[in-house]
Formats: structure tokens, C-alpha cells, sequence
């Protein structure tokens, strides 16, 4: 394991930022507030071969991180060691696993199959009747399946039964978002469709003039579109009217989401973008070091980045978009595998070697501390 030193994290690894559309105020630039100098220090805890080639995404919890590999298995392992907690063969896998409120949803060819995530046991099954396009969708009380073609099936967590289904009409290009009230959905001609999660049934639809990109991102009352011509939308949740339209220097490349009052945006420049919800200023923009294809891992206002086929960790601080420290993935050739997770404490990091095959599981210790820039200089 390669340890290599970070580089001292100041206000220069901030891009600044600039109000580039609102509807209103539109010469008024916001400064994020002023923090100390902050270093992320990254320790080693432990790393493990992955046994094969990983799916994109991890499920991480305080009891450990579970995941997918090609190969057609899911494992578990324990945050603090990355020994083996239980695993279990499947014929095919199309997705790595999603977990919410106490179950794991692994999507095989056709079929959903749920887990016990502390034992790997089963808990049900459901025929699906095609096949899946994208992961379920999940909420406390709806597991969402949208299939080729368009067809979307509305499962009960507890038994898999179904609840409704619906046709969109499309096979979306982006995966959809589900929130408690709506799921929303795009279709390759622009259309946003919004609809009720009690019944299906569409609550409005919205024409965009390009395609949605990326995951969408739901609030109580808003709904935020990335689209294919370097814009993020705002609508109403409500009856899809339109609020805003912010512009990025990229297109839309990872899901939006949500974080305090922020909706965060990675773009194909390589930054990360936190927009604020309510009228669509830029709070910050930081350098991602690559192209953002997926979320950060975030605890608390400490986000970490590890873009795919990047060769290295970032940490940002949300409040103020602040790089406050970037680091190389242990071991010689290695590029990210996906995004890390926090399995409790741990930061789980996942890597494979630059010319592909099996990966590899690193265990991580992260604290972010305040520092004195002469100290963080060499001054």
C-alpha cells in the first residue's frame, strides 16, 4: 500500500463562483462563507482483493459494505477489517445491489430478488416480466422497477407484491428518481413525466428542449432536470412550472442530489457544482480532478470523490466547495472501480488495476482538521 502525501488544501483549490442564470438579482455574485484552512488526512485501515470484477456502487451501513462483482456474486464484509461476512452465488447480475430500510434489492435477469442484509438470507422474489433498465428505485414504503420498453412496476418492500403498474411509453435514457409523493422520468424527446406514486397515474408532464441527461433530484416541493445542453432545470413539484434554469460549463455527467439547501451537479469540465435550491445561485464550484459519473460519499459537510477511471481520492468541504485534501488509490496502476461509501467510521474505497479485471476493497480512516497555512505550506 502506497501512502502519498496530500497537497496542503487552501482557498486555491476553489473555483470561485458566479451567478451564470437566476431569474432574478442576476448581477448579484454570493460569496460562500468564510473557514479556516482545512487538511483531510487520509489513514489506511486494511484492503482486500474484491474476488472479481466490480459493479459500479456500494451499499454501505455501520454493520459493513456489501457489493456486486461480474461474475454473478454478492458479498459483505465488515467495515472494520474487510473480512467475508457472508456471500451468495447468483446466475447473473445486472445491477450491484441498493439497500434501504433493513433489505438489499439484487436485480438478476427478469427477476428482483430481496436480502437480508445481515445474513445474505432471502426474503422474496418477484418475477419481473422483462427486463430491468435501471436499479430499483426506493422509498420507505415503494420498491420501483422501470423495464425495457417503459413498463414500470410498483413492488411492496415487505412481500413484493405489486401495487400498480404503468407504461411511460419510452425506455428513459437517464434513470428516473422516485421521492415520497412523484417519479420522475424522461423521455429521449425532451418529455419530463411526472408521476403519483399512490396509482401511477401522470400528475403533469413538462417538454424540456433536450433530453434528460442524469438521475433527476426531488425535493418537498421542487424537481431539478440535468439536460443535454449544459443546463439543470428547476419545476415545481407540484404542476412541473418552470422556476429556473441554471447553465454548467459541461453537461450534466453524475445523478443531482440533494444536500442542506444545495443541489449538487457534476459535469463533464470535471467540476462539481453546489447550486442553491431556492433560486438557482452558484454557492461554489470545486475541481473533481476528472469527470464526475457518480455521487460523492458525504458525511455530515465532508464530501469524497473518486471519479471513474481517476487515479485518485478528492475531499470537499460542502459548506464552501473547498478542496481540502486529494490523494492517489493505494497500490501501483490502479484506477477507481466507483464511487467510495461510509460503512459507519470507515471510508470503503473500491479500485481495479488500469487494464481491467478484478479490484480491489481499501478501508479507510478520514478526518478533516483545521490547520495554519504555514504549517500546511512548509512556511
Amino acid at each position: 500500500m502506497v501512502l502519498l502525501a496530500l497537497l496542503a488544501p487552501t482557498a486555491l483549490a476553489q473555483v470561485r463562483p458566479l451567478v451564470l442564470e437566476s431569474p432574478s438579482h442576476r448581477d448579484v455574485v454570493h460569496a460562500p462563507p468564510l473557514f479556516p484552512p482545512r487538511l483531510a488526512k487520509i489513514e489506511p485501515l486494511w484492503e482486500v482483493a474484491a474476488g472479481g470484477t466490480l459493479l459500479p456502487g456500494l451499499v454501505g451501513g455501520p454493520g459493513g459494505v456489501v457489493y456486486g462483482l461480474r461474475e454473478g456474486r454478492v458479498l459483505s464484509r465488515s467495515a472494520g477489517d474487510g473480512r467475508i461476512l457472508w456471500e451468495r452465488d447468483f446466475s447473473s447480475l445486472e445491477w450491484a445491489p441498493r439497500g434501504m430500510e433493513g433489505r438489499l434489492y439484487i436485480v438478476t435477469p427478469g427477476a428482483l430478488a430481496t436480502l437480508d442484509p445481515g445474513s445474505g438470507k432471502d426474503l422474496w422474489r418477484q418475477s419481473l416480466g422483462g427486463e430491468a433498465a435501471f436499479p430499483p428505485l426506493l422509498t420507505q414504503d415503494l420498491v420501483l422497477v422501470v423495464l425495457q420498453g417503459g413498463q414500470i412496476l410498483a413492488l411492496v418492500p415487505e412481500d413484493g407484491s405489486t401495487i400498480w403498474h404503468a407504461d411511460l411509453g419510452c425506455t428513459p435514457q437517464a434513470e428516473p428518481a422516485l421521492g415520497d409523493n412523484l417519479l420522475l422520468a424522461g423521455c429521449p424527446d425532451g418529455t419530463v413525466s411526472a408521476l403519483s406514486t399512490v396509482d401511477g397515474q401522470v400528475l403533469w408532464q413538462r417538454m424540456l428542449p433536450a433530453p434528460m441527461a442524469v438521475k433527476p433530484a426531488i425535493t418537498a416541493k421542487r424537481v431539478f432536470v440535468g439536460t443535454e445542453d449544459y443546463t439543470v432545470t428547476c419545476l415545481s413539484a407540484g404542476r412541473g412550472k418552470r422556476k429556473y434554469r441554471v447553465h454548467l460549463a459541461g453537461n450534466p455527467a453524475s445523478p443531482l442530489g440533494v444536500q442542506g439547501g444545495l443541489i449538487l451537479a457534476g459535469s463533464q469540465d470535471n467540476l462539481l457544482y453546489g447550486f442553491r435550491q431556492r433560486q438557482g445561485h452558484l454557492a461554489w464550484s470545486a475541481d473533481a480532478g476528472a469527470r464526475l459519473l457518480t455521487l460523492p460519499a458525504i458525511r455530515g459537510h465532508v464530501a469524497v470523490v473518486s471519479p471513474v477511471l481517476s487515479d485518485q481520492l478528492v475531499v470537499l468541504d460542502l459548506r464552501d466547495g473547498a478542496v481540502t485534501g486529494r490523494r492517489f488509490l493505494p497500490g501501483e496502476d490502479r484506477m477507481s472501480a466507483g464511487s467510495p461509501v461510509f460503512a459507519g467510521k470507515t471510508l470503503v474505497v473500491v479500485s481495479q488495476p488500469v487494464t481491467g479485471g478484478h479490484g480491489w476493497l481499501s478501508g479507510m480512516k478520514l478526518e478533516v482538521s483545521p490547520i495554519q497555512v504555514g504549517a500546511a505550506t512548509g512556511q
